[in-house]
């Protein structure tokens, strides 16, 4: 089986594409479960246990501002000799950020929320506002997205 990823649309038409890899944090930022997912690195691989997001927006300067956190707990399934447990955990986080953000900057670009960071700012805007919420707001939101991963336990830890 093989899966491309999923399908990004904006008034009802697929304007672009994200990998599966991208959809996992899709799923992870509508604090949906990505359990049984594995993420590989350079030195390792870990397998996903628990997720859960925790959002906070605001406006700063008339400009909208979302503060994102998601809370992993992996599984080390396998880790090179002499590479620490503390650096996996800080490359998972380097690369699901990383990721991330590329995935936010261009669905942002595309002007399509599939993500709905829109709802974060609906009680903070007029009837008027919601109206350019997707035109005049979206384009210029920042978004502070981190990755905060506990290394639950070493599982069945393979070197090699």
């Amino acid at each position: 089986m093989e899966l491309n990823g999923s399908a990004v649309m904006k008034n009802g038409k697929m304007i672009d594409r994200i990998s599966p890899d991208e959809t996992l944090l899709f799923n992870a930022f509508n604090d949906e479960s990505t359990t049984g997912k594995v993420e590989i690195t350079d030195d390792g691989s870990v397998l996903i246990l628990t997720n859960t997001m925790k959002h906070d927006s605001m406006f700063k300067k008339n400009k909208p501002y979302l503060k994102s956190k998601i809370n992993l707990k992996v599984s080390i399934l396998e880790i090179k000799d002499n590479v620490s447990t503390d650096s996996i955990r800080k490359d998972m986080e380097k690369i699901l950020t990383k990721r991330f953000n590329k995935m936010f900057t261009k669905l942002q670009k595309d002007e399509s929320d599939i993500l709905g960071v829109g709802q974060f700012f609906r009680n903070k805007l007029s009837r008027n506002e919601l109206n350019e919420l997707r035109t005049k707001y979206y384009p210029n939101l920042t978004l502070d997205f981190n990755v905060h991963v506990v290394v639950q336990n070493g599982g069945n830890l393979v070197t090699q």
